[in-house]
């Protein structure tokens, strides 16, 4: 699938050569005849105001919604304003016109009007822009990691550590990474520890020229027998392959992972196996991230609930009493921004008093409210967005989409309701699949591979579909054959 940013560009190079075509009432009412058909101003409620860049935007959107209701390709009434536009545009935007149908009818959704939210969604690097909410914070972490580099003994740990659904991931990703990587010359490596750690810590060292029958297994057990090998091979790297750069920045996203994501232990055998693993995983990382002069910088996010479990490890305990950052709950301002900033980067508005009525919503009017609700207001103003009708988000679209305390429950009734029975069956035992129940914490979800995902006397090609379906609907997360579920007790992905 064409990724966002190509997304992005198409839609406005569509607005782009309608802007001139739209300055009347007349042009615009013939525009919406020609695409929508003969009754189409009768039978939808088309906004024919604004300027023509506001009409133009939110023609293209809405035409795309269109197209979605209707039973046949979805693609055919952005083609028909295609077509229009070839009759009216001059010779040399006909190559335009060319590539973006053949972009259209190669790739059906390859052309879409980029939400200001991310909902359910994980915030990434390349969603820093729509990132809002966490600037000074941003700023005190970013002192902290400076001050490694002017101390050759200091140890290059920090620990982000907060609720479920606090925003640990998301701060990271879009906030932290994009401005470390404008100013610092460093490898930087992302992993989440899975059931085998030590492999999701071997993976991305990998010497893609390395000599040996099974390199990547060489290296993996070098590290389970020497906690010095995680250090070495960093070293080499440097030295062979990644000589431009500085260091290098590893970030183990979901910390908490490494004590959940593995099976349950058959014998006693294997659970001495699993926790030599698990110590090994932990002894590297902290040897390379605290040898003098070294050259790994080591950041971690991790579930608060899940802090005791450290103590497990005698060096990771003792590590961690100088070396975290707690996220707190955002003030009332950190919460307008996100509420408020990325509608207007994109270019949209928010009705008058909208803004207090989430505030209230989340009970942030006289203080702070529970870090969790961070993913519902995130899918609030996902489906408000959704709902909307122009350039104004209203009132009207946010009770629409349920507002914080319903938007998620609305998204899942939706889904859950579109399906047959057989599926409403499959998606039980997909939530079941996906959930690591909690012992004295909250369950939590974990992540599975797709042909992990298999059930006795159910299709393959129906277990993809009732994931497809969820997958659209930003209720699971599916990525490098992995699947992972948004709705972790009512949370999401930014956690």
């Amino acid at each position: 699938m064409t990724n966002g940013s190509n997304s992005r560009i198409a839609t406005k190079e569509i607005v782009d050569l309608l802007l001139p075509q739209v300055r009347t009432q007349d042009d615009r009412e013939m525009l919406v005849l020609a695409s929508w058909g003969p009754g189409s101003k009768r039978q939808y409620d088309i906004d024919y105001s604004g300027s023509a860049r506001e009409f133009s935007v939110r023609f293209v959107d809405d035409t795309l919604k269109f197209g979605k209701s209707l039973d046949e390709s979805h693609t055919a009434a952005i083609e028909l304003v295609l077509d229009y536009l070839r009759t009216a545009v001059g010779s040399d935007q006909q190559p335009t016109i060319d590539r973006l149908l053949a972009m259209l009818r190669e790739v059906p959704d390859s052309i879409a009007v980029e939400p200001p939210y991310m909902g359910l969604q994980p915030y990434r690097e390349e969603d820093s822009r729509l990132f809002f909410g966490r600037s000074e914070l941003i700023k005190a972490l970013l002192r902290r990691i400076d001050s490694w580099d002017l101390a050759p003994e200091a140890v290059r740990f920090l620990a982000i550590i907060g609720a479920s659904g606090s925003g640990k991931s998301s701060l990271v990703k879009a906030g932290l990474l994009p401005q470390l990587r404008e100013a610092k010359e460093w490898q930087f490596i992302t992993i989440t520890p899975g059931a085998a750690p030590m492999l999701d810590l071997a993976l991305p060292f990998l010497d893609p020229d390395a000599a040996g029958e099974d390199p990547l297994k060489d290296l993996e057990e070098g590290m389970l027998e020497d906690e010095q090998g995680l250090q070495r091979t960093i070293r080499q790297r440097l030295a062979q392959d990644w000589t431009e750069k500085d260091g290098v920045l590893l970030f183990v996203d979901q910390f908490e992972q490494l004590f959940t994501a593995e099976p349950a232990a058959e014998d006693d055998e294997q659970k001495a196996r699993q926790r030599a693993e698990r110590q090994a995983f932990v002894n590297n990382l902290l040897y390379a991230a605290s040898v003098p002069a070294g050259k790994l910088r080591l950041l971690i996010t991790m579930r608060a609930d899940f802090y005791h479990r450290c103590a497990d490890y005698d060096n990771l305990r003792a590590i961690l009493v100088d070396h975290q950052e707690y996220i707190g709950a955002l003030n009332v301002q950190e919460i307008t921004e996100i509420i408020e900033k990325p509608a207007e980067l994109m270019g949209y508005m928010l009705e008058s008093g909208l803004t207090e009525v989430i505030l209230d919503d989340l009970d942030a009017g006289d203080g702070r409210p529970e870090p969790g609700s961070l993913p519902l207001l995130s899918h609030a103003l996902y489906r408000t967005w959704h709902e909307r009708s122009g350039f104004t988000l209203q009132l009207s679209d946010y009770q629409a989409a349920g507002g914080v305390k319903g938007a998620l429950r609305n998204t899942a009734d939706e889904v859950y309701q579109s399906l047959d029975p057989d599926e409403q069956q499959l998606v039980r035992f997909l939530f079941l699949r996906l959930t690591q129940l909690g012992e004295g914490t909250e369950d939590t979800r974990r992540r599975v591979y797709q042909d992990e995902l298999k059930f006795p006397g159910m299709e393959q090609g129906s277990v993809e579909r009732v994931i497809g379906k969820l997958t659209n609907a930003r209720l699971l997360v599916t990525g490098q054959d992995r699947v992972r579920s948004e709705s972790e007790t009512g949370r999401n992905g930014n956690a």
